[in-house]
């Protein structure tokens, strides 16, 4: 048992380095409208997120104020060590949107 997820822990942890190497052939505007599109996949999102270059604090922006992003990543976006508070701030703004969202449908 063990070793099926071992073996599971390594296919995720592949196909993520083949995912990170896609994204960084991209051009900063191919990833600003990935970020931006509710339709990109949570695993893309998740993967631009983990961009942490300097120009690319704009996509981290827009995947935290994405709806598609998966929760584990708003929580790492909002410990974002960009000088820029924005990429925090908008994580932290996601994150209160769903909890709002959450109680409404539980009414």
């Amino acid at each position: 048992m063990d070793k099926v997820i071992q073996d599971e822990q390594d296919n995720n942890e592949q196909e993520d380095k083949v995912l990170q190497n896609l994204i960084a052939k991209l051009s900063v505007e191919q990833k600003l409208a990935l970020a931006q599109d509710t339709t990109t996949s949570p695993q893309i999102l998740a993967a631009l997120a983990k961009d942490k270059s300097e120009e690319n604090w704009l996509v981290r922006f827009y995947v935290a104020g994405n709806p598609s992003t998966p929760d584990n990543t708003l929580d790492d976006l909002e410990k974002d060590e960009h000088e820029n508070i924005a990429v925090r701030n908008a994580a932290k703004m996601e994150k209160e949107r769903r909890k709002y969202f959450e109680n409404i449908m539980h009414m």
